[in-house]
């Protein structure tokens, strides 16, 4: 039931997320708990883009968006961090 509460209706991609969300979220078989945050544009987690960096989007399912996983879990978060062979 919670999971409705971070989804909204979007007529052109069926499901979004809601903006400035901060939950945590129990499986109901307890198979995994994991933390949820939304920034102010609805993308998954808390930081916000910095457009002064070169961008790589995510774009996918419940796996892009990293369903069962806290945040600092979810592949789209490791890129953020990643550094080429040139320190970039």
């Amino acid at each position: 039931r919670i999971q409705k509460t971070y989804h909204k209706l979007d007529q052109e991609y069926f499901v979004d997320l809601e903006p400035n969300v901060n939950v945590k979220v129990k499986h109901f078989l307890n198979t995994f708990e994991m933390k949820f945050h939304t920034n102010q544009k609805g993308y998954r987690g808390l930081e916000e883009v910095d457009n002064s960096k070169d961008q790589i989007i995510c774009i996918g399912d419940s796996v892009a968006m990293g369903f069962g996983v806290s945040d600092e879990e979810t592949f789209c978060n490791k890129l953020n961090h990643f550094k080429n062979s040139s320190g970039k």
